[in-house]
C-alpha cells in the first residue's frame, strides 16, 4: 500500500498560496507551519497524521517533482525543484471514507522564498501542457490529467484533477484527486486531495467541500 500512497502523491497535485496585507517579520518555515489548516479549521471528521518544517526537500515532498507530470512536460518541469527552494512547512491528514479501506487524504504544504513567481509561472505551463493528457507507465498503470475551474484564491491560482487506473487484474487501488497551487506575495501553498481505493463505487470528495477547504487554507496562510 506504500507504493500506492507514493502513486497517489505522485499522481495528484494540490496547492493554494498567500500572504495577507499584514504579515508577521517572522519569515522562518514555523511561521508558516502555523499558519496550515488543523482539523478543527477543516469541513468533516478529519484526523492530522502529520505536520512538518523541512529544511531539506525529499520524496515526500512530490509537489516540485517532475515526475509527477505528464511525459511532454518534462522539460518545462525539470527546473522547478530548484525554484521551490528547500525549506517549508506541510501538514498531512486524513478522513475515513465508507466503503472505502483507505482514508481520503489531504496533504498541505506552503513555502516562502524569492522565486514564487518564477514558480507560478513555471506550474501554469506545465498544467497546461498536461490539459487532458493521459499516459501509461509500468506495469500498465494509466495516469490522466486535467486542468479544471478550481477557487480563485491568493494573487494568483490554478487547479487541475489527476487519476490513476491500475491494469486489469492488477490487485491495485486506483486513484482520484484534485490539486490547487496559489500564490500570494512571496508565500507558495500546494493543496492535494485524493481518494485511493479497490471500490469503484468510492467516490471523490464534493466539490463544494474540496472549494471551501481551499478558500480556508488560502485564508489562514494569508495571515501567516
Amino acid at each position: 500500500m506504500a507504493t500506492t500512497k507514493h502513486a497517489w502523491w505522485v499522481g495528484v497535485l494540490i496547492a493554494g498560496t498567500l500572504v495577507g496585507c499584514t504579515k508577521s517579520a517572522d519569515q522562518s518555515p514555523e511561521t508558516l507551519s502555523e499558519g496550515l489548516l488543523g482539523i478543527t479549521d477543516m469541513p468533516g471528521e478529519w484526523q492530522e497524521t502529520q505536520r512538518d518544517v523541512f529544511t531539506q526537500r525529499g520524496v515526500e515532498n512530490p509537489s516540485i517533482d517532475p515526475s509527477t507530470w505528464c511525459p511532454d512536460a518534462s522539460d518545462a518541469a525539470a527546473g522547478l525543484d530548484d525554484l521551490a527552494g528547500d525549506a517549508g512547512a506541510d501538514v498531512e491528514m486524513q478522513m475515513q471514507v465508507d466503503g472505502s479501506e483507505v482514508p481520503r487524504m489531504m496533504r498541505l504544504q506552503a513555502w516562502r522564498n524569492d522565486s514564487v513567481r518564477e514558480y507560478f509561472e513555471g506550474i501554469v505551463t506545465v498544467v497546461n501542457i498536461c490539459d487532458n493528457a493521459k499516459w501509461t507507465e509500468e506495469p500498465g498503470v494509466t495516469q490522466e490529467t486535467w486542468k479544471i475551474d478550481g477557487p480563485e484564491v491568493g494573487d494568483e491560482s490554478v487547479s487541475w484533477g489527476a487519476q490513476l487506473v491500475p491494469p486489469e487484474g492488477k490487485e491495485m487501488a486506483a486513484s482520484m484527486g484534485r490539486t490547487t497551487v496559489a500564490r500570494i506575495g512571496d508565500v507558495i501553498m500546494v493543496l492535494q486531495i485524493g481518494d485511493f481505493t479497490t471500490n469503484k463505487n468510492v467516490g471523490e470528495l464534493a466539490d463544494t467541500d474540496w472549494r471551501e477547504i481551499v478558500q480556508r487554507a488560502a485564508d489562514k496562510l494569508a495571515d501567516a
